[in-house]
C-alpha cells in the first residue's frame, strides 16, 4: 500500500493489488484499469505528438515575418524544451525483451527473429536522434539563429518519425 498527498493535503491510501484508493475517513473508491491499446496504436499516438510539437515548431517560423520581436519571444518561450518519447522507448524495450527471449533458441534464424530486429532497429533510431533533442530559448539570439535552432528541431522529429513509418510491429504468430 502506497500513501500519497492530494492537493488539499488529505492523505490518501493506494492498494494496487486491490486497484483501490482509501482516504483517512475510510471512503475508498475503485480505480479503472487503463484500456488496453495495441502497440500500432500506441506507436501512431506517439508520432501523432511528436508531429505536433514539429508543428508548434514549424508555425513561429512560418510566422515569424509577421511577429514582433516581443510576441517572438513570447511563443519561443511556450515551446517544449523537450519532446516526449516514453512511449517509443517503452515500444522498443517491449520488441526487444521478445527478441532477447528468443535468443538461444532455434528461433535465432526464423523470419519472426529477423522481424523483431528490423523492428528493434526502428526504434532505436528514432530514439537516439531524439535522445539529442533540446530547445532552450537564448535571449541573445537574433532572427536568424533562432530560426536555425527551431529548423534543427524540426528536423530532428522529422527524422525519428520518418523512422519510426518504417515499424512494422509483428504478430504473435
Amino acid at each position: 500500500m502506497a500513501m500519497f498527498k492530494n492537493e488539499k493535503g488529505k492523505e490518501k491510501f493506494i492498494d494496487t493489488k486491490k486497484r483501490t484508493i482509501v482516504d483517512n475517513e475510510g471512503t475508498w473508491k475503485r480505480i479503472p484499469k487503463p484500456k488496453y491499446k495495441s502497440r500500432s496504436t500506441r506507436l501512431s499516438e506517439a508520432v501523432d505528438s511528436l508531429n505536433n510539437d514539429a508543428s508548434l515548431f514549424q508555425a513561429l517560423i512560418d510566422d515569424m515575418g509577421d511577429l514582433k520581436e516581443d510576441e517572438i519571444k513570447e511563443r519561443a518561450m511556450e515551446l517544449p524544451v523537450n519532446v516526449d518519447f516514453s512511449e517509443i522507448e517503452c515500444l522498443k524495450d517491449e520488441i526487444e525483451n521478445w527478441r532477447d527471449g528468443m535468443q538461444g533458441t532455434n528461433l535465432e534464424n526464423s523470419d519472426k527473429f529477423s522481424q523483431l530486429e528490423d523492428c528493434v532497429s526502428y526504434l532505436e533510431t528514432a530514439v537516439s536522434s531524439l535522445e539529442g533533442f533540446e530547445f532552450v530559448y537564448d535571449e541573445g539570439w537574433d532572427a536568424d539563429e533562432l530560426t536555425a535552432e527551431l529548423e534543427e528541431c524540426v528536423q530532428l522529429i522529422e527524422e525519428a518519425t520518418s523512422e519510426l513509418e518504417n515499424v512494422e510491429f509483428p504478430g504473435m504468430y
